[in-house]
């Protein structure tokens, strides 16, 4: 049913047939053992291949393109630039400082 080579494609080596230790996986980033039920590395924190498929791969979160950073500045100092966005958005954070039942309106730039 799988190819002889499943678990090294896998990312799983099984060392447990002679001493008697668990099942590893080998983390794709930085190649550290890691154990078998672990969903992220010990090492580099990286997101092991059997991890829970709902489990957030947080070190690529933490890897944000530069371009994506450039549009998030542009954008903030085109709001900050207009004084109806300044007004707007100072009343809605006073407004929730006040009153905490109070949303905060999603607003964008036009």
């Amino acid at each position: 049913m799988y190819p002889p080579d499943w678990p090294a494609r896998a990312g799983i080596i099984n060392i447990s047939s002679d001493d008697g230790t668990e099942p590893m996986q080998i983390c794709p980033d930085c190649h550290a053992q890691c154990s078998d039920d672990a969903n992220y590395c010990g090492e580099c924190l990286a997101k092991l291949p059997d991890a829970r498929r709902w489990m957030v791969d947080s070190k690529k979160i933490l890897e944000f393109p530069e371009t994506e950073r450039q549009k998030i500045s542009e954008h903030s100092q085109t709001g900050l630039n207009d004084e109806k966005f300044k007004s707007r958005l100072f009343l809605a954070i006073f407004g929730q400082a006040v009153d905490r039942s109070i949303p905060l309106p999603r607003t964008s730039v036009t």
